[in-house]
């Protein structure tokens, strides 16, 4: 047995086994070629992940600047009271129209149980408004790209549709109110809360009429003809709208002499 290297030494012991055969030059191009693609997708996704972060730090940081001058502008006009969200007093809301309906199915002739009945109802059509608008669009991230509707649009559509039927019932317990009241200042209310429910219904024709009744319990109001004038134009009826406008704008200006 002769030694001819390092190169035999395997074969000199195992004559059965075959020599490890070596990659063709062509394969080690190859994968010197790739190599630089690979470098340079590491690059691209390092910068990509860097250029995230600074996007997240710019707002954060735009963020707490928004947050600090609402802090400054609150100390600016005085002490601010911490309001209650709403979810908390729409829960307050209805545990208050629980007792309101109770009381007025024990008196059914009670025109200011009716009354109460329909002013909560207006109040909680109003914070089912709110709660729904914040739940879907109330502010996070995802406005950065996308704005949120029109808040009056959307809320006149959200009470449009009732679909809670608290504006239903305000004009029914309303209408209850009107029919047992006789103190003009409380049949006044009652008409009111009626026209506020026709109003949020987009009924103009049904506002208009309950407004007319406040002002023939009230007709020294200038208020009142004027919201009548407003509903009126709503309602079509211009000739209406353009009279109880005129009698509005005559008995402020004898309120502004009278002063």
């Amino acid at each position: 047995m002769r030694w001819r290297g390092k190169d035999n030494v395997t074969a000199s012991f195992y004559p059965d086994q075959e020599p490890a055969v070596q990659p063709p030059e062509s394969f080690a191009a190859d994968a010197g070629r790739k190599r630089p693609w690979l470098r340079r997708a590491r690059r691209a996704r390092e910068a990509a992940r860097t250029l995230l972060l600074v996007l997240l730090a710019g707002w954060g940081a735009f963020a707490l600047a928004r947050d600090l001058a609402g802090m400054v502008a609150g100390e600016a006009r005085g002490p601010v009271t911490a309001e209650e969200p709403a979810p908390v007093a729409l829960a307050r809301c209805e545990g208050s129209l629980a007792e309101a309906r109770a009381h007025a199915g024990r008196k059914p002739q009670d025109a200011a149980a009716w009354g109460r009945v329909a002013s909560l109802e207006l109040r909680r059509a109003e914070l089912l408004a709110l709660v729904a608008y914040e739940t879907r669009h109330g502010p996070d991230w995802r406005h950065v790209w996308t704005a949120p509707p029109d808040a009056v649009r959307w809320r006149a559509h959200f009470l449009r549709e009732d679909r809670h039927g608290c504006l239903a019932r305000a004009s029914d317990a309303a209408r209850m109110a009107v029919q047992r009241e006789r103190e003009p200042a409380r049949r006044r209310q009652a008409f009111e809360l009626l026209a506020s429910a026709r109003a949020g219904l987009g009924d103009a024709r049904a506002e208009a009429a309950a407004l007319a009744g406040a002002v023939r319990a009230a007709p020294e109001d200038a208020a009142l003809w004027l919201r009548l004038a407003e509903a009126c134009g709503r309602a079509g009826q211009f000739a209406r709208s353009e009279a109880a406008r005129a009698r509005g704008l005559a008995l402020l200006d004898g309120d502004e002499r009278a002063r």
